[in-house]
């Protein structure tokens, strides 16, 4: 603009004119003639010698018509601000301008100005760990299943104590008969049938113990055949005992060729027996022989591993059986009138197979009453 209108105004600052802009005015640098006029003082603002002349174009609207005008420097301070007014007039229009060409800019910046909603937090994102570094070992999840030699706490609901470590060294279980004393919870019986003969099953080692486990454990050592052979013992405390519930831990021993009734109520009443195969067999058929004997329910048992044994009586004769918190069955019994029987009951020799080699059955922690795993 200021260049089209072709008009110089020359501003006198000092007496003399230097011969560099005298000749050549156009060359005088713009910026140091605008920086003269805002500054108010020529002198001061240009660090220039006294008496150069400095020319700059001028406006045409301003009503200057050409040729030199001579003024004082003081007197360009209404120049200044009149230039600085249409320069603040031009940025205006510009910022106008520019936002009539973006009105999404606009209305986004306005719906921010409106919006009530908090400021959201800024949420802490975790460290990065750095390459190279070792990494945290992830926690190892709890075992499956009961734990190798469980122990269990028995809350008792009868008067039947399942308590062995009194028997430990002594032969005292083979006492416990018919007319037992104070502290036995069982009567022996066996080998041939009813009680124990005197202390012999204890002198021979058939009975023995071991204060593992909360309350102990009872260790059958079988040796023998027979049509049937018996090594178990009465539980006394239990012949009321509908409504409560039996549990033990059980596990075998080189357990063979035979079949091994371990928990009945009397004859005629089987509840739970051993297969030579590894099978629990809940509710079996009869006791020999092997072939026939069929199950009202089965599980997988494996040699030298322990399994917790529960079961519920009710008031309608019934028995369900669970082993290690899995459901195996239910059925009915004859009655709870007698005391049951556990131990081994089973026929090799004459009736059934032969016993290839002795075994073991093992009975731990037995309660009437609701029990706990402590070993966890």
């Amino acid at each position: 603009m200021m260049q089209s209108c072709g008009l110089w105004l020359l501003l006198l600052v000092g007496a003399t004119v230097p011969s560099a802009f005298a000749d050549a005015p156009d060359k005088v640098d713009m910026d140091i003639i605008e920086q003269f006029l805002e500054s108010g003082d020529g002198k001061a603002a240009l660090d220039v010698p006294a008496g150069a002349v400095l020319a700059m174009p001028v406006d045409a609207a301003s009503g200057t018509s050409g040729g030199t005008a001579m003024v004082d420097a003081s007197a360009s301070s209404s120049t200044t601000a009149a230039r600085r007014r249409r320069r603040r007039s031009e940025s205006r229009r510009r910022r106008r301008s520019s936002r009539r060409r973006s009105p999404s800019r606009r209305r986004s910046s306005s719906r921010r100005r409106k919006s009530s909603s908090p400021p959201r937090r800024r949420t802490s994102s975790p460290r990065r760990r750095k390459s190279g570094s070792p990494s945290r070992p992830s926690p190892t999840p709890p075992p499956a299943g009961p734990p190798k030699d469980p122990e269990y706490s028995c809350t008792k609901s009868g008067k039947f104590d399942g308590d062995v470590k009194k028997f430990i060294g002594n032969n005292k279980f083979c006492g416990c008969g018919y007319n037992p004393g104070s502290g036995c919870s069982f009567i022996c019986a066996g080998p041939g049938g009813g009680n124990c003969q005197g202390t012999t099953s204890c002198d021979e080692g058939v009975q023995s113990f071991d204060n593992k486990g909360v309350t102990g454990t009872w260790v059958l050592n079988i040796k023998k055949d027979g049509g049937p052979y018996r090594a178990f013992a009465y539980m006394l405390g239990m012949e009321k005992a509908s409504g409560s519930k039996l549990s033990f831990s059980f596990k075998t021993k080189d357990h063979n060729t035979v079949y091994t009734k371990i928990f009945f109520w009397g004859d005629g009443n089987n509840i739970l027996g051993i297969k030579p195969d590894g099978t629990f067999c809940f509710m079996p058929s009869g006791d020999a022989p092997l072939s026939q004997i069929t199950c009202k329910g089965t599980a997988p048992m494996k040699d030298d591993t322990w399994y917790r044994v529960e079961m519920a009586f009710s008031g309608s004769n019934g028995v369900a059986l669970v082993i290690d918190g899995k459901s195996i069955g239910s059925g009915t019994v004859q009655g709870f009138n007698n005391a049951p029987q556990l131990g081994c009951y089973h026929w090799s020799g004459n009736g059934g197979a032969n016993l290839a080699r002795p075994y073991q059955l093992h009975f731990r922690d037995m309660c009437l009453g609701t029990s706990k795993l402590t070993n966890r």
